[in-house]
């Protein structure tokens, strides 16, 4: 199974293609032992990028991969503890 939230491509290959701005997003949450009640894109996307970036810290072939850009793109994001029973 491959579980992807994030593909990194070169500019050139989207030219053409819709895009839209990447805004922050609150984390869904819910119970240890279940789900959240709803999951919206843009949280799918916060959870990629916080990905991303943990990645981009600890995994040198993603770090070697990404660009200085991107790097200074995922400054800001940052891996969220588990918050405990709700």
């Amino acid at each position: 199974m491959i579980l992807s939230f994030v593909v990194v491509i070169g500019p050139g290959r989207v030219a053409g293609w819709e895009s839209a701005p990447v805004g922050r997003a609150e984390l869904a949450r819910s119970a240890a032992t279940r789900a959240p009640n709803a999951i919206g894109t843009g949280q799918v996307l916060e959870h990629g990028l916080r990905h991303l970036a943990w990645l981009a810290q600890d995994d040198a072939v993603v770090r070697d991969r990404l660009s200085p850009a991107w790097k200074v793109a995922l400054a800001g994001y940052v891996p969220e503890p588990f918050q405990g029973f709700a």
